[in-house]
């Protein structure tokens, strides 16, 4: 009677441990999402926009990040930014990339920190967020609702 309870409490544990394995997808080797604690620096962009009224910061999954990812490119194919300011170039491809989880107004919200596959952060891009002045559309910044799976706001850098 125990084999046979310590074979199914086995068999649990490894239908647990293969579902878990199966949905928890890896970031690309360009994209990170940065701890809970990194959220408020990462909001103090100093040439574009960012998300105002946030409340509190969370972690976002790995499949969360994916389904934003794939949707990016044709996002900016369509998107057309304020005429000051360029339309991003390339594919997702091209950048590196920070997110955190955001609450804005009750809402949660996943925010992006897209910066040049070119640009060397001088800091650990895994931990602390990157703060990159002017450089142009080749540096961004998007908000993703994870529930309607829809990119809601995007905002380029300044000049190059």
């Amino acid at each position: 009677m125990h084999r046979i309870l310590r074979i199914s409490l086995l068999m649990s544990l490894l239908l647990v441990a293969s579902a878990v394995y199966a949905t928890d997808k890896p970031l690309s080797k360009n994209a990170f999402i940065l701890p809970i604690s990194a959220g408020p620096d990462l909001l103090k962009q100093c040439s574009r926009d960012t998300p105002q009224n946030v409340s509190e910061f969370w972690t976002p999954t790995a499949e969360q990040i994916d389904a934003l990812e794939r949707r990016i490119d044709d996002f900016f194919t369509s998107w057309r930014p304020p005429e000051r300011r360029g339309t991003p170039p390339g594919k997702l491809a091209r950048y590196h990339r920070q997110y955190v989880g955001i609450v804005v107004n009750g809402k949660r919200l996943i925010y992006g920190n897209f910066y040049d596959l070119d640009y060397d952060p001088a800091n650990n891009e895994a931990q602390k967020p990157v703060i990159i002045c002017d450089g142009g559309p080749y540096m961004f910044g998007l908000e993703y609702d994870p529930d309607q799976r829809k990119i809601v706001d995007a905002q380029v850098n300044g000049a190059i």
